[in-house]
């Protein structure tokens, strides 16, 4: 059924312990701060890795304008969604716990991809999907508190 479960399950518990990390740098630094030096670090790393496998992007000029448009909204939203989120753990890291405001926001996640699969993609579903998403739906409810 999954192909690559291992991967889930790794990037599941990294998940789970990158707002740790957060929480404690974001004690230290401002949010854009630290947004600063974690995109500096990640460019680096990127920076080395495609030294590494030694790739030429030449390719890339063939791209044509609908491609790079679809390019550019996906990384601006992305940019965008990067920022939201270490505003708001700079925000609630204060005031919440840890893992309620990250199972709302993985939850919420989950949702809305069920909701752009099935009404944009339209992809099919069985009756154990749609009590998924009932089920993630209350979950955030109550997590909030009535």
């Amino acid at each position: 059924m999954f192909d690559n479960i291992h991967l889930y399950i790794i990037i599941g518990i990294m998940g789970s312990i990158t707002p740790i990390l957060d929480k404690m740098n974001l004690e230290i630094l401002d949010w854009s701060e630290y947004l600063f030096i974690r995109e500096i670090i990640f460019f680096s790393f990127l920076a080395l890795l495609v030294f590494y496998n030694k790739k030429t992007f030449s390719h890339l000029l063939d791209i044509n304008k609908k491609q790079f448009k679809t390019i550019f909204i996906g990384s601006m939203v992305s940019v965008f969604y990067v920022c939201l989120i270490f505003k708001t753990f700079s925000l609630e890291f204060k005031k919440q716990a840890i893992s309620k405001i990250v199972t709302v926001m993985i939850a919420t996640t989950m949702i809305a991809t069920f909701l752009m699969d099935k009404f944009y993609f339209n992809s099919n579903f069985k009756k154990e999907n749609y009590l998924g998403f009932v089920f993630l739906t209350l979950g955030i409810y109550f997590l909030k508190g009535f």
